[in-house]
């Protein structure tokens, strides 16, 4: 984790509800970055630009992601909801969900036990 650039998406009115649950996290990432597309950062972990990115906010709609999941998965990339069950949503633009994505099963199993302890 100490070399590792993660995507984070905090933007949200409920910021002091998420950052506690996100703080080991941060504390022990080498880069905590986010672009402003969630797509686009999904893509970037597919195409190892950078190691995970995570999105607990509950907010994202499932249609916002959807192609990025696609190629993320299609890259060998990993998707799970924050307790690491599998992530299976209806594609509808009321849905909407949490995740971790991960470019491998190492970082990913190391995330979620960081992200997992604080919830």
């Amino acid at each position: 984790m100490e070399e590792a650039v993660v995507g984070l998406d905090l933007n949200t009115y409920k910021v002091k509800e998420i950052v506690p649950k996100l703080t080991t996290l941060i504390a022990k990432t080498k880069h905590i970055r986010h672009f402003g597309a969630n797509a686009l950062e999904l893509c970037y972990v597919a195409n190892g630009l950078t190691d995970a990115f995570i999105d607990i906010r509950g907010k994202l709609r499932t249609t916002d992601v959807a192609a990025g999941f696609l190629i993320l998965k299609e890259a060998g990339g990993i998707v799970t909801k924050p307790d690491n069950q599998g992530l299976n949503v209806e594609l509808d633009p009321k849905q909407t969900m949490s995740f971790v994505a991960s470019g491998n099963m190492e970082i990913h199993k190391k995330i979620i036990n960081l992200v997992k302890s604080a919830c």
